[in-house]
């Protein structure tokens, strides 16, 4: 959607019609200021989506009538194809991204009332137990070693990914690895299938359980 909106504005603006136009301007301004200087590509860019397709459409009226009906029939074209990959995405990732099955996994830790140190996809699971939850990253994104040397934290859930590279760090301050989560995402053909299309799949909730002796 966003390239064909680009190629639209480009094709506009090289028109020279109705550049001066307010909303023309801000059809193709506002947009690309929320890509360059917000780059937020969740939930909020849904904001941007009105504008977007505001400016597809404003250029099929300087269009001529023979190229005109080959661009409903192209766009439908691309509109289908990414949506039917998006959706393969989902499919592919539905069987470790459902938080039931880890959920009962935590339950079954019986881990309750402490501090844990977590990646975020564990934050709603950890709170509901009564737990603390503790965010491993600073507001740079980045490893806080200060966070990880609060002697209250007890326990730790991190994704394997994130443990792997950090490993010789949560050991030399005490943690030790207790259990691990597995889901069975090996067991679906999609995501075997998206494994050899390389497809970007979500982040599932596959990790370890650390925990560390507090010195009193």
């Amino acid at each position: 959607m966003i390239v064909i909106w680009f190629l639209s504005g480009l094709y506009v603006f090289k028109s020279k019609r109705n550049i001066r136009n307010p909303l023309i301007v801000v059809l193709y301004t506002l947009p690309l200021f929320h890509l360059l200087f917000i780059k937020e590509v969740g939930p909020y860019s849904a904001m941007m989506m009105p504008f977007i397709y505001l400016g597809i459409l404003i250029p099929i009226n300087n269009i001529p009538l023979k190229k005109l009906f080959l661009l409903p029939g192209a766009i439908a074209i691309f509109l289908l194809l990414f949506s039917l990959s998006s959706t393969f995405n989902n499919i592919a990732s539905i069987e470790f991204t459902n938080p039931r099955s880890f959920e009962e996994f935590f339950r079954s830790l019986d881990i309750k009332n402490v501090n844990v140190l977590a990646d975020f996809p564990y934050y709603y699971i950890i709170t509901k137990s009564d737990n603390r939850f503790i965010s491993i990253y600073n507001n740079k994104n980045e490893l806080s070693e200060s966070i990880l040397n609060n002697n209250n934290i007890q326990f730790a859930i991190i994704q394997k990914d994130n443990y792997n590279k950090n490993s010789e760090l949560y050991k030399n301050l005490g943690f030790k690895v207790i259990t691990e989560y597995n889901s069975k995402k090996g067991e679906s053909i999609f995501y075997k299938v998206a494994l050899a299309l390389k497809k970007n799949i979500r982040t599932g909730y596959d990790g370890y359980v650390l925990k560390r002796k507090i010195e009193l």
